[in-house]
């Protein structure tokens, strides 16, 4: 299943999420094609959540995973949060081994749990201003009584 030609990776929006399905052997080529046209499609579609799932995958190297952490980055710079899920055992023992750095990227079991770990990211992101706000109005209406006074 190689691909010299570098092969597109299957791109799908599903509630303003990319599904990024990754069903071909990794080369440079592909993961520069890659990189290109998932930033394209965050930038858009105003996706705000990326999902990478690599359950296709048979076989990665340290430059694979760090090409990705690049492109997870750039994700991030667009505004998504990112997660890679379905990493297969023999891959994440091989990168275990190597000392791979795993660093900034959010990893989950499998598509369903990647989906609602971010998905709980983004509840989460969405209440905090809320909660700073009431914060915020209760400190200045203390201000307010304290200066009546």
């Amino acid at each position: 299943m190689a691909d010299e030609s570098g092969g597109r990776v299957a791109l799908q929006l599903s509630g303003g999420s990319v599904i990024a399905s990754v069903q071909i052997d990794l080369s440079e080529s592909t993961l520069e094609t890659f990189r290109a046209d998932l930033m394209e499609c965050i930038h858009s579609n105003r996706a705000r959540r990326v999902v990478v799932d690599l359950s296709g995958v048979d076989i990665m190297d340290a430059g694979d995973l760090d090409h990705l952490r690049k492109t997870l980055t750039m994700a991030s710079i667009l505004g998504a949060l990112s997660v890679v899920v379905g990493i297969r055992p023999g891959i994440a023992s091989a990168l275990a081994v190597l000392g791979v750095d795993l660093d900034g990227i959010l990893t989950a079991r499998n598509l369903d749990a990647g989906i609602e770990l971010l998905q709980s990211m983004s509840d989460d992101k969405t209440e905090e201003p809320d909660a700073d706000s009431e914060s915020a109005t209760d400190s200045d209406e203390a201000l307010v009584r304290e200066q009546e006074e």
